[in-house]
């Protein structure tokens, strides 16, 4: 679906074959959204079997409002919220568990679960130095199917030179409406249409490289449906799914206003990771929150994503409406590994809080208008930053960051692109990825208040 460059470039967008695709597309969206006028006439929730002459009347008199839905919907909704809540339950407890067993005789670890205004719960996790003075704060943004405890190394190394580390594991979102349960059928009718449009249309750079470890789950009520996955680490949400990167956007404004408010006259960096860094920067767009960050730090950004087509702009928020959380398996495509190293590829895809399967329409397209969005207002960012990007990266492209610092108005700006590197830059081997470790410590450190 995504693409970070010029490759994957569609040769035969308007042949008959694609004709006959697209008429077929218009005719199921039209079918889509007629299908509310189907349920007028759908059973009406009532506390009662039978109303009486005066229940009519309150009605008709305006003073009871009846919500009309069809009545196999709601044991659905009942069973998906039931079963995902036992599910980010058990995966919570596994990221609980981790902290509380990591003995270090450095670092002091501790978690939190922070609550946004809108209700959600996040799994945060704080790295203390152990005798030594707190010289600076880096609050760290992992990227897109990880979580923050994968950088708990990292983090280590930065408390060893006096740096205390905030981690957040960003939002995912689950939004079981009557109104998509309502289409779920005709969703169904739709599935082969989609990966068929996908497949010819789309080029795919975000998905991951290892889909035989996935751990999945199936709700009751939903036979032959594709497994549901859950959320970025111990925080709430459907795993991988992200229905607005806005929301994450104003998670991290609020994580940092309660870092900062927890570390007074300390100096506050940001660290973020591919589909992390790009959230980083857009939040770094509000002046508030620029004002009080002294440097930020990224690794492989998600910055230079753009759709392989200019129309696949005007597709793309349709597909992402009507089937958000649909998992295009015809758009993935074998590339080069995530790390050139191979214990840190197994132990990655071994993780059960790392989410390995395909990626989700709606959470591509956030990272298209997010990716667009930082493109369009690089002139407007003004915050110190450092960018690291591997040369061969296949996931994110280098060209991104690139355009980034040649672009951005920051007066204090540094790139290093490192040759043959690829995406998870802190996992290559080991001499490569205590090189890139040290080379951002070193840059960190320059910018403390002397």
């Amino acid at each position: 679906m995504l693409t970070s460059g010029a490759s994957g470039r569609v040769s035969a967008l308007f042949s008959a074959k694609t004709v006959k695709s697209w008429a077929a597309y218009v005719c199921a969206v039209l079918s889509l959204l007629l299908m509310p006028f189907r349920f007028r006439r759908s059973a009406v929730v009532s506390s009662g079997a039978a109303m009486g002459e005066k229940g009519r009347e309150e009605r008709s008199e305006g003073n009871r409002k009846n919500v009309m839905v069809p009545a196999s919907a709601i044991p659905l909704r009942v069973a998906v919220s039931a079963v995902l809540d036992q599910e980010v339950a058990a995966r919570r407890a596994l990221a609980k568990k981790r902290v509380i067993q990591d003995e270090d005789e450095v670092t002091d670890r501790e978690y939190m679960l922070f609550t946004t205004p809108k209700g959600d719960t996040l799994f945060t996790q704080t790295w203390i130095p152990v005798g030594r003075k707190i010289r600076g704060v880096v609050v760290l943004l992992h990227g897109l199917n990880e979580h923050s405890a994968r950088y708990s190394d990292f983090a280590k190394k930065l408390n060893a030179n006096g740096f205390k580390v905030y981690g957040m594991d960003w939002i995912g979102k689950i939004k079981l409406l009557f109104s998509s349960i309502l289409v779920i059928e005709e969703a169904r009718k739709l599935h082969s249409l989609f990966e068929m449009l996908y497949a010819h249309h789309f080029t795919e750079r975000m998905s991951m490289h290892s889909r035989s470890m996935t751990r999945m789950f199936h709700v009751p009520g939903l036979a032959g449906q594709k497994p549901l996955h859950i959320c970025h680490g111990g925080s709430d949400g459907l795993h991988a799914y992200v229905h607005s990167l806005n929301e994450v956007v104003n998670d991290l404004k609020l994580y940092l206003e309660k870092v900062k408010a927890q570390n007074p006259g300390v100096q506050c960096f940001c660290f973020g990771h591919s589909t992390g860094g790009a959230i980083i920067l857009k939040a770094m767009l509000d002046p508030k929150v620029e004002a009080g960050i002294s440097g930020v730090v990224l690794t492989s950004p998600a910055v230079g994503v753009q759709p392989s087509h200019p129309i696949y702009t005007i597709v793309a928020p349709i597909v992402a409406f009507l089937l958000p959380k649909h998992q295009i398996s015809a758009a993935n495509k074998p590339g080069m590994p995530v790390s050139r190293d191979p214990d840190a590829l197994v132990a990655k895809y071994s993780d059960p809080l790392v989410y390995t399967g395909h990626i989700r329409v709606r959470t591509g397209y956030e990272i298209l208008r997010i990716a667009a969005h930082i493109q369009q207002n690089t002139k407007r960012l003004r915050v110190p930053f450092l960018v690291l990007h591997g040369t061969a990266d296949s996931v994110t492209d280098p060209e991104g960051s690139v355009k980034l610092f040649e672009g951005a108005s920051s007066a204090d700006k540094t790139i290093r692109l490192l040759e043959g590197h690829v995406h998870d830059l802190l996992f290559e081997p080991e001499l490569d990825r205590e090189a890139v470790a040290q080379d951002i410590i070193k840059w960190l450190t320059l910018r403390l208040a002397q």
